[in-house]
């Protein structure tokens, strides 16, 4: 008989060095005012740990970073706990049984069969891409990416960027086939992210396939971060970009992870997939070798292992059921409250991209931090010349009490449309 998950329960992360809730001044960072920044920082110290939320006027709700505030399965828990019995907390080896069940969930999940050696441990996948730059890059190549995209695609500073802009249409993103074609003999690499961050899309079989044939035609590399990938809402498809034809396989380095879908990310774990196939391959296995990228810790191994297994199935099943409540709760919320903004609600993950319009950014910002008491991603921070205004990314992976508080306050403090 299936277990029951309990995705409502609140627990407070504070004074847990959680990034999202103790690492305050970057969520503040929105304004330059350090008077204002230490007083929000008061508001922040004041909820009360028995009603973490229920203090509308004085507690920021952080929905910025992308973890969720939900408790970890509990059979990776015991995992931890487990090893955590024994008194010796020296080097770690990831055994026999990590590979074996990160092929496994590769398998079943994505449609890839690693063989051994095409597969690699990574300390993040922001590392990894990192890694993948400065393995198969020359000093003075370029780095395509689709934008608006996830901040540290742009903040790797080894290479430059060459942005392709992309569209808003019935609530999705779309690309600008025309732009990337006319953009990409400029670059040597595309940085994909698939599902995307923000907005969520799980990129349709045509338009990676078109993706696979523009960068072959022009030489490009294809880095996937599919860290999403397991996070996909019920009736939406995630496609694996390696899986779209040879062409694809062969140039391209895939990137994936148990942090986001089982919420571990502070164990820092992660998988490089590149196949013996590939002209990539050497270059980049030797890369990291050659710095000694070799091992998770100790509890990332219990982790993985545990994370990777079929006993998460049912867990992952419910958590996603759950988002798409969440989901379900915003939209029938400004459907009875609208506001003058365009929402783009995920296929695959957490995070939400809002379009507010006909104010200021500057007011934007301010009514969500100062007045609604809101901590979310500022949208400048997800395009490289940080003209983009108007956008912000929140995070709904969070029970839906919290939710329902967030919501309350956006319709507090913007007029209806």
């Amino acid at each position: 008989m299936n277990t029951t998950f309990n995705f409502d329960e609140i627990i407070d992360r504070r004074g847990t060095n959680c990034f999202k809730y103790d690492a305050y001044r970057p969520a503040l960072e929105w304004d330059d005012n350090e008077a204002q920044q230490r007083a929000s920082y008061q508001y922040w110290q004041q909820a009360s740990p028995s009603q973490p939320y229920e203090d509308a006027n004085n507690h920021v709700i952080p929905m910025w970073v992308a973890d969720m505030d939900f408790r970890v399965a509990p059979h990776i828990l015991e995992a931890i706990h487990r090893r955590m019995q024994h008194p010796v907390m020296g080097y770690a080896v990831a055994p026999r049984q990590y590979w074996q069940q990160v092929a496994w969930w590769m398998q079943h999940h994505y449609q890839i069969d690693p063989q051994r050696g095409e597969v690699h441990f990574i300390p993040g996948i922001v590392a990894g891409i990192a890694y993948a730059m400065q393995a198969l890059l020359k000093a003075d190549d370029k780095v395509m990416v689709f934008t608006p995209v996830y901040p540290p695609f742009l903040s790797l500073t080894t290479h430059r960027q060459v942005c392709v802009p992309m569209s808003e249409e019935e609530g999705r993103f779309t690309v600008d086939f025309d732009l990337m074609e006319q953009l990409a003999p400029q670059c040597r690499m595309l940085l994909l992210s698939n599902p995307h961050n923000p907005g969520g899309r799980t990129w349709s079989r045509s338009e990676l396939e078109r993706i696979a044939d523009i960068c072959h035609r022009h030489h490009l590399i294809v880095v996937s971060d599919e860290i999403h990938a397991d996070l996909v809402i019920p009736n939406h498809h995630h496609i694996s970009y390696p899986t779209i034809n040879s062409t694809a396989l062969n140039h391209s380095i895939t990137f994936l992870a148990p942090s986001k879908t089982f919420n571990i990310a502070g164990l820092s774990s992660s998988i490089g997939y590149c196949p013996h196939s590939s002209p990539l391959h050497d270059s980049f296995m030797n890369y990291l070798d050659g710095w000694h990228i070799a091992n998770p810790t100790l509890m990332a191994i219990e982790a993985t292992i545990a994370a990777f297994s079929q006993q998460s199935e049912s867990w992952l099943e419910q958590l996603c059921g759950y988002l798409q409540g969440n989901i379900d709760l915003m939209r029938q919320h400004f459907a009875q409250h609208p506001i003058d903004a365009n929402i783009l609600y995920p296929d695959a993950s957490f995070l939400v991209w809002m379009h507010f319009k006909h104010l200021s950014h500057e007011e934007i910002r301010s009514r969500l931090l100062y007045d609604a008491r809101l901590g979310f991603n500022d949208g400048k921070d997800f395009y490289a010349d940080k003209s983009f205004a108007g956008h912000f990314r929140i995070n709904i992976g969070c029970p839906r009490q919290v939710l329902q508080e967030a919501l309350n306050r956006i319709t507090r403090v913007f007029p209806p449309a």
